[in-house]
């Protein structure tokens, strides 16, 4: 900003200046306009303004030195909130481009001539309805808008009849204002204020507006246009499925607008943290050979060449998005509900792309049977599949996006977590909005209702106990200061993504069973029908599972949403006591304790076996059981019904276990194939902050010492084929390939990676990757997204390699029961 120098001052100081800044100034072009508001009580003063600089000045213009502007104006009387406006004009001359300012005319005003007690009050404005009409040029990626907003204050300021307005609007760095008018007051000014260099990945410009005469509730109408171009390949990651660096782009590859304040936004810095549901109307011109789709249903979708195509939100809603492209469209109508899907036609020939539209048409169909009866009624009228121009898997109210890899899986592609969790964002998420002022809940409880409800709606139990038991891998995994509660999950500094999806699931698949599933789906349907079109935060969803279960989760909130961590829960001892055939079980946590009602299972030696639940609420806990039936083992939660952090044995082999070990080795040879390197190369990236050793030939002390992760030939060297066969893993390697249970992958098109349980420390991984040829390591950059413990690849098809082996090293926390004849001090097997 501008610093300007004030006169303030009494009768005994009548010449006295000191530094203020400029309320509001722009360039343009070579006139420069400012306005100075300050209280100001002078008498026969001088005023002398000092400009060191602009907030902006036009592309291309030279910085402007210091200059003083000391226009003579001597002002009788005394003057409150006196109003300041000056006009200088800039002269460019010589070869130098020296600036120089010329102080032309020096205008008073008081707010409508001389006005006394007038004053500019700063306030913060929302706008509860928008009216867009648009104008996209994927050409020339441009874009011509005009935004009406129907505003109101916060909280009605008094004497607003008298007052000067002034408010900020957010918009895009790259979109220009060209006009701004109202409905009930005049523009004063409008001026575009400077960076805040605190926040330097800002993608918008904050603009001053200022009112004369505002009322409390107005329209304002802004006209604005500019050029929105992003390089979508820079977003883009190597084994990642999202790129979240797209905010606003228009193009021929595409048209995305969903943030970096694309259309008008207000913009406070206040404290005051309350956000506006507005409702949106869009006028869209179509442009010839694209389709779109926008956060809102189509209201005109059958009119004949409609001059605009019109979108409407049902119900207010948190924002607004845009999304186009050259695409082939497929729809139908189930119940009322138009699916469609909108496919790059160059992506694959038409029985591809048909082939493509009636699987995924299909899946939304099925879920749209399979879900209504659970939450309620669909939210909207239509559901629109994208195929994205960039990698993506996003959810908006109406329509999601999927990236080209996502679309190009078909089938693969339907597996829980993909389809039918953004299909479930309809209501959780882009229904019933996540709380601004409370943590994300909605991603918790998509990845519980699609990522793990849905293997019980399969019928598949085995599915649903596979995700509890990786998440509670993943939670063993997350130490420290990265433990936090779940309701911090979406807050600056909160949770990570692993608690806010795979946590989160499995806190709500302890809390439906805590309550009752019909209960919670009773619950869900109470919400959907309550509270559709509003703001949910974790309170609100709890009432309502209490109201409809009569069960008191105030507890298990403290412990489970509010609370850090996990239980990390131990057997510690197991007996039999034989002279009153009572079997003995002792368990430990750690501290902090948590209380859990645990799952343990008795086996018997004739293969049977017996479900008992444990109330743990201590650091240590006893329980007794009837052991007539000759009891062999007793087991820990062997489904994993408990979010806890495992015991070392428990702990799933995988490449991540090696990756986050605190000391990993990576033994290569480094003039391997290109597959290798860039395996290791990307170790050495995920592991930045702790890097791993590198070692060719490693000795004996650091094989035993470390997690390992071997590379290609280093595998065959014979102090690691000698740790190997102490070892879990199944895998011989032989000169022509290798071998797993007796059957051979000698196939060149085949690769083998392989995590496995230190022999020596059951708490350290040993990863292996080795493939046959160059050619079979096709997949060594996506490596990441596997959480097996063996997969065998074979990419004989060219391109991406498939899995055709895929299995699990699974340990369960398990105890034999020891028979102790005289007390627990002496025992017999």
């Amino acid at each position: 900003m501008a610093d300007i120098t004030r006169c303030k001052h009494r009768m005994s100081r009548p010449f006295t200046t000191f530094k203020t800044k400029v309320f509001a100034a722009k360039f343009n072009e070579r006139v420069i306009v400012g306005e100075l508001n300050d209280g100001i009580d002078c008498l026969g003063s001088m005023i002398t303004l000092s400009i060191d600089s602009f907030p902006y000045s036009p592309e291309g213009a030279l910085p402007l030195p210091r200059v003083t502007i000391t226009p003579l104006v001597v002002i009788f009387g005394s003057l409150r909130q006196l109003r300041i406006r000056f006009v200088a004009y800039l002269y460019l001359g010589g070869s130098a481009m020296r600036a120089r300012l010329f102080c032309g005319l020096f205008l008073l005003s008081f707010c409508g001539l001389i006005n006394a007690g007038c004053s500019t009050v700063t306030s913060d404005l929302c706008a509860d309805a928008y009216e867009l009409q648009l104008a996209i040029d994927p050409d020339h990626h441009a874009l011509d808008a005009t935004a009406r907003m129907r505003c109101r204050l916060y909280e009605p300021a008094d004497a607003h009849a008298t007052s000067n307005l002034a408010f900020d609007i957010a918009l895009h760095r790259d979109l220009q204002i060209h006009n701004v008018s109202c409905d009930k007051a005049k523009v004063k000014s409008i001026c575009t204020l400077p960076p805040d260099d605190s926040d330097k990945t800002a993608s918008y410009r904050r603009h001053r507006v200022t009112l004369a005469e505002a009322p409390d509730a107005f329209e304002l109408t802004v006209e604005y246009a500019g050029h929105l171009e992003q390089d979508i390949a820079a977003g883009e990651k190597r084994g990642e499925i999202h790129n979240f660096g797209v905010s606003a782009h228009i193009g021929t590859n595409g048209i995305y607008l969903a943030s970096a304040a694309w259309y008008p936004r207000f913009d406070s810095e206040s404290d005051n943290d309350h956000v506006e549901l507005p409702h949106f109307a869009v006028k869209l011109k179509p442009v010839d050979g694209y389709e779109f789709v926008a956060s809102a249903p189509r209201r005109n979708r059958g009119a004949l060449n409609p001059e605009f195509l019109e979108f409407e939100s049902t119900f207010p809603q948190t924002d607004l998005a845009i999304a186009g492209g050259q695409f082939q469209q497929w729809s139908r109508d189930v119940d009322g509900v138009r699916f469609a899907i909108l496919l790059n036609p160059n992506d694959a020939d038409a029985p591809t792309l048909q082939r493509r539209a009636d699987v995924f048409l299909d899946a939304a169909e099925d879920y749209y049977h399979r879900y209504t009866p659970l939450v309620g009624p669909y939210p909207y009228d239509e559901f629109t599949i994208v195929e994205n121009f960039f990698s993506s898997g996003f959810a908006f109210p109406t329509f999601t996006l999927l990236g080209p890899a996502v679309i190009a899986m078909e089938d693969r592609a339907l597996r829980h977590g993909y389809l039918d969790h953004e299909f479930l964002h309809s209501w959780w998420g882009n229904g019933l909005y996540v709380d601004p002022n409370d943590g994300n809940w909605c991603e918790a409880l998509a990845s519980f209702g699609a990522n793990l409800y849905g293997y019980t709606l399969d019928d598949d139990p085995e599915g649903a106990r596979k995700n509890r038991r990786d998440a509670c891998n993943i939670l063993t995994r997350i130490t420290g200061d990265n433990d936090k509660p779940l309701a911090t999950f979406g807050k600056t500094e909160g949770a990570s993504r692993s608690i806010g999806y795979q946590k989160g699931a499995a806190v709500f698949d302890m809390m439906a069973r805590e309550i009752g599933i019909d209960n919670f789906w009773r619950a869900m349907r109470k919400l959907t029908n309550e509270h559709t079109g509003t703001f949910v935060n974790w309170d609100t969803m709890r009432t309502a599972m209490e109201d409809v279960s009569g069960v008191d989760l105030k507890s298990f909130y403290a412990q489970w949403v509010y609370g850090a961590g996990a239980p990390r829960l131990l057997l510690t001892r197991v007996w039999l006591d034989a002279a009153t055939a009572t079997g003995h079980v002792e368990i430990e946590q750690d501290e902090p304790t948590f209380s859990v009602n645990l799952p343990l299972r008795v086996h018997f030696a004739d293969g049977s076996f017996m479900d008992v639940i444990v109330p743990v609420t201590e650091t240590s806990t006893g329980f007794e059981f009837e052991g007539s039936k000759n009891p062999t083992e007793v087991e820990l939660d062997p489904d994993y019904l408990v979010a806890r952090k495992l015991a070392d044995e428990e702990l799933l082999p995988t490449l991540g276990g090696s990756l986050r070990s605190k000391n990993t080795l990576l033994v290569q040879d480094e003039s391997e194939w290109d597959g290798y390197q860039l395996f290791a190369g990307d170790i050495k990236q995920k592991r930045a902050k702790s890097p791993a050793d590198e070692v060719a030939t490693p000795s004996p002390e650091q094989l035993e010492q470390n997690a390992l992760v071997i590379v290609g030939q280093a595998v065959t060297q014979p102090a690691i084929q000698a740790l190997i066969e102490r070892s879990e893993c199944p895998i011989r390697f032989k000169a022509d390939g290798f071998e797993i249970d007796g059957v051979d992958y000698a196939s060149a098109s085949q690769s083998v990676l392989c995590s496995f349980r230190h022999p020596d420390d059951f708490g350290k991984t040993v990863t292996i990757y080795y493939g046959n040829s160059a050619e079979s390591l096709s997949n060594a950059g996506i490596l990441w997204f596997y959480g097996n413990s063996l997969l065998v690849f074979d990419a004989k098809e060219g391109g991406h390699a498939v899995v055709i082996v895929r299995r699990d090293f699974e340990r369960t926390q398990k105890k034999p029961v020891i028979k102790e004849v005289q007390g627990p001090n002496i025992a017999r097997r």
